[in-house]
């Protein structure tokens, strides 16, 4: 990890404090601050698709689609004023020790995305209708969030570029596929049983994604500088296990705490569990004899449909009795719902 020294900051004004509470070492209330090398934001989007017709209802299409933001708005919240780690005492080693923290707003993180986009469509008036996508992608910044949404979470908020590291919403592979089978195998029947076992339509998307990459933290200041985003040193073990599961999502061994020094563990050093989605749908419209005009339409739907558990990310914090295990899941278990609509 590359540090740097802190810049020279120049003193509080005088004028704005006219005294020190004699109680008091320092003013404690958290002050909010905008950085004066304050530009307008800006981004670059790229594009190109080729698309290819296959006979009458085969369609290809290949694309790249990229992004590049610069000085996109951030905030330091609440450690801009902290100081480096070390011992002794924290206030008087701050840059404004006559404050206490500091919430600075800053337009000064860059993103860059890359992604190779997919797409596969086949049509038929009748019985089987395919569409799937599949996207692989690389989103890469130096802050977790913009302003609103979290802030930069930088460790050391006077040296941003250490941050650059995959995204937090960085998302390598998603697969996407949805359909629609009119079942046709029971369409010539007649009578009741034709009334009854016809005319369904079978219905379903699948989901198929790769996780997201998170922080390692450490859960108390071990750097003793106020740190709200303190992150751990690595001990030179890998970081990734052979069977992950829900106990031992990643190697726990391979973090330590960073002891009075900036941690070395990079930013979102493990990756998050994927999400496998199956939703089915099953419906049917039955028209009415009396009335050609009325139906009634069925339908049942199953979200989660095999009941696979979507997990959570692990406990990330080095100090947790949890750290490394998976204790929460993303997304509901099976749901079901039926609906029945009758139009005349």
């Amino acid at each position: 990890m590359v540090t740097e020294p802190a810049p020279a900051l120049p003193a509080a004004p005088a004028g704005g404090f006219p005294y020190t509470p004699p109680d008091v070492h320092a003013i404690t209330t958290t002050l909010y601050g905008i950085s004066p090398n304050l530009v307008a934001p800006y981004s670059y989007i790229l594009n190109a698709t080729v698309s290819h017709q296959f006979k009458s209802s085969y369609t290809v299409d290949v694309g790249y689609v990229g992004s590049k933001g610069t000085q996109v708005d951030t905030s330091f919240r609440y450690n801009w004023n902290q100081p480096d780690p070390g011992p002794g005492d924290i206030q008087s080693r701050r840059p404004y020790p006559t404050l206490s923290r500091i919430r600075m707003q800053s337009y000064g993180s860059n993103t860059i995305y890359h992604s190779l986009q997919t797409r596969f469509e086949h049509r038929l008036s009748t019985q089987l209708n395919l569409t799937a996508a599949y996207t692989y992608s690389h989103l890469i910044d130096d802050s977790a969030n913009t302003t609103n949404d979290g802030g930069c979470q930088c460790q050391n908020p006077r040296n941003i570029r250490a941050e650059r590291a995959s995204s937090l919403f960085d998302q390598r592979h998603v697969l996407v596929v949805g359909y629609v089978w009119d079942i046709p195998y029971t369409k010539s029947w007649n009578g009741p049983a034709g009334a009854l076992v016809s005319g369904w339509s079978f219905q379903g998307i699948v989901t198929l994604a790769s996780g997201s990459p998170f922080d390692i933290q450490e859960s108390s200041d071990t750097q003793n500088n106020d740190g709200i985003y303190e992150r751990p040193n690595l001990t030179g073990e890998k970081i990734s296990v052979s069977n992950r599961s829900p106990n031992n999502w990643f190697n726990t061994n391979a973090f330590t705490p960073s002891i009075l020094v900036y941690g070395n563990s990079p930013r979102n050093p493990v990756v998050g569990p994927g999400k496998h989605e199956f939703d089915l749908s099953l419906g049917k419209i039955f028209k009415m004899p009396f009335n050609e005009n009325h139906s009634l339409q069925f339908r049942a739907e199953f979200f989660n449909a095999f009941n696979t558990p979507q997990f959570a990310n692990p406990d990330r914090f080095l100090g947790d009795g949890d750290f490394g295990k998976i204790t929460s899941t993303n997304l509901p278990n099976r749901e079901l719902q039926f609906g029945l609509k009758y139009k005349f």
